[in-house]
């Protein structure tokens, strides 16, 4: 493993937490352009049916299986590291969203997605990037989806 320079671990811990929260507002945005087609279009009447965890689920799904593309590529560590935290960003908010109402089962269910991460980067045998995009997913996730 070649050793880096002190300015390009700088970028890289700038550049993904940066570019991870843009891409992870675009699926916001995306996310919150779903809802609002499905609602305004088959739930006007009935807003409390509308399935909110059924379309988070499915896309984080999507998601996550757009990152298994981008990682059979030829595309830089960099980009495949930043691409991780949408997909797992997603996936952790809709389990927190999921179990609202029950703190520990709540807990449990980041645990469980974060240590099969983490192993899918160790067993991969992944740079420092990656666990760093993971940590920065899935605090990100927790600030946004945290109950009050």
């Amino acid at each position: 493993m070649e050793k880096e320079n002190g300015k390009k671990v700088w970028i890289r811990i700038i550049l993904i937490p940066a570019a991870g929260l843009i891409l992870l507002g675009l699926c916001f945005m995306l996310y919150y352009g779903i809802y609002m087609f499905i609602e305004s279009n088959f739930y006007s009447t009935n807003m409390g049916g509308m399935p909110a965890e059924t379309i988070r689920l499915s896309l984080a799904a999507v998601l996550i299986l757009l990152y298994l593309i981008i990682l059979r590529t030829k595309t830089s560590e960099l980009v495949k590291a930043i691409s991780l935290i949408p997909p797992l960003a997603l996936l952790v908010i809709a389990v927190t969203m999921g179990f609202y109402l029950s703190t520990v089962k709540m807990i449990i269910g980041i645990a469980v997605i974060t240590s099969l991460c983490t192993l899918w980067i160790y067993k991969s045998k992944k740079p420092w990037i990656y666990y760093y995009a993971e940590t920065v997913a899935v605090i990100a996730a927790i600030y946004y989806a945290w109950p009050e």
